[in-house]
């Protein structure tokens, strides 16, 4: 589905900051599609260094993405470092 907007929020932890905001807002974490992140990594299109594991799931390292069902999403996204601000 097209959203209208989708909020991103820098984390250096997304998939938990997508768990808190999916829990907040009674909202459900877009399911993570393991056969074909695992298929992306066996067949050279990324890396396992682009992956991690989240209660268990294979997920994309970058981040994670909570659609209400509506026209606007939020998508917690990795960052390296910690930042109060952005200058």
């Amino acid at each position: 589905m097209p959203y209208e907007f989708q909020v991103t929020q820098d984390s250096t932890d997304p998939h938990t900051l997508a768990d808190w905001w999916a829990e907040t807002l009674g909202w459900q974490v877009e399911p993570s599609d393991e056969a074909f992140i695992q298929r992306m990594v066996d067949t050279g299109h990324a890396s396992a260094d682009e992956t991690t594991r989240h209660h268990g799931v294979l997920v994309w390292r970058a981040g994670a993405a909570i659609p209400p069902g509506g026209a606007a999403r939020l998508a917690p996204g990795a960052v390296p470092e910690r930042a109060e601000g952005k200058a």
